[in-house]
């Protein structure tokens, strides 16, 4: 299935399922803006997509807890291809605590939740926005948005040294 002339935000793509993600789209025609909180590690992947022969790939370091970033994010999308991200692919997690739910601290729950959840709906927001901004609703329609939200089967099937994470995946179940 072509992608061509769609343009992708994947989040945390920079290695794992979210590199594989974005070279996929980018295998597919799409353009690809990859991106991680770390520009060290956007710059080895969009060098890494761009020697296997995936030209359609740029990069920015972001981090999706951050509004500003959010923002960016869609911005750059914006700038570098001349038009907004018409496939949003929300990958970013965190999982600070390893052990007995009842051991969490408060900062570990808020960070788990802040990055997988909130994070998650206001990029969403952010997407929504940046086309909504851009296009009337017939325009939208032929366009065809996406929005995948990356979860887990432990948001479903929950494992009890990750209590955090699976109840943040199970949230991410609830927002789609």
């Amino acid at each position: 299935m072509s992608l061509a002339g769609k343009v992708a935000v994947v989040t945390a793509s920079t290695r794992g399922i979210g590199l594989a993600i974005a070279k996929q789209l980018a295998a597919r025609s799409a353009e690809v803006l990859v991106s991680s909180r770390k520009e060290e590690n956007v710059k080895e992947a969009v060098d890494h997509l761009r020697s296997i022969g995936l030209a359609n790939v740029h990069g920015i370091a972001a981090h999706v807890a951050n509004r500003d970033d959010r923002k960016s994010l869609m911005e750059e999308a914006t700038r570098v291809y001349g038009r907004p991200a018409s496939i949003l692919v929300s990958n970013a997690a965190v999982c600070p605590h390893y052990g007995d739910m009842l051991s969490i601290s408060e900062s570990e729950w808020d960070k788990t939740m802040e990055t997988n959840v909130k994070a998650a709906m206001f990029l969403v927001k952010e997407f929504m926005s940046t086309l909504q901004a851009e296009y009337d609703v017939q325009k939208l329609e032929e366009i065809e948005p996406r929005i995948i939200l990356v979860s887990s089967v432990l948001g479903v099937r929950p494992f009890k040294d990750l209590g955090a994470y699976c109840v943040s995946k199970t949230a991410l179940h609830g927002l789609a």
